[in-house]
């Protein structure tokens, strides 16, 4: 089987288009490594399902052990769909690679300050931030314009 597609234009214009289309699955690849393995064994186990509601857009989420006992995790949603979400949404995830900590609200307030909107072309991003002190089986969390989290027990029907 075969599919024909067909064209039509300058042959400068149909190779910018092309041009154009391999930068767009460029972006896509590299936004979508930036997203964390999922985690199979150990004290924290993390596995998802990543389907942007856009070919690529700002959707985001992220997780890491801080330490031997506090995991934090993360998700962002940048307004909007498309290559300037995606870039303001790889900007936070990398940021946060630096400057991930134990202090939910204090995290919040690192990003808020540097990624003001009138200095990000009017985008702004929601965001959910929280650590897990294993020890302790507590999640503190900060939410900026994004919802509060849900806790689904074990053989629970409904979240909290």
């Amino acid at each position: 089987s075969f599919a024909l597609h067909y064209q039509r234009g300058p042959a400068r214009e149909m190779a910018r288009a092309a041009e154009l289309e391999a930068e767009l699955e460029r972006a896509c690849r590299y936004t979508q490594a930036l997203l964390p393995a999922p985690i199979t064994e150990g004290p924290v186990r993390a596995e998802w399902c990543f389907q942007p509601s856009a070919r690529i857009g700002g959707d985001a989420l992220g997780y890491r052990f801080l330490d031997s006992g506090r995991f934090a995790a993360f998700m962002i949603d940048v307004a909007g769909h498309g290559v300037g979400s995606a870039l303001l949404a790889a900007s936070v995830m990398n940021t946060l690679r630096e400057r991930a900590g134990p202090d939910p609200a204090a995290v919040l307030a690192s990003l808020n300050a540097s990624f003001q909107m009138d200095e990000q072309g009017g985008q702004f991003f929601t965001m959910w931030y929280g650590v897990a002190d294993l020890g302790a089986r507590r999640l503190d969390f900060a939410c900026a314009g994004h919802h509060p989290g849900f806790l689904l027990h074990r053989g629970a029907s409904a979240p909290e």
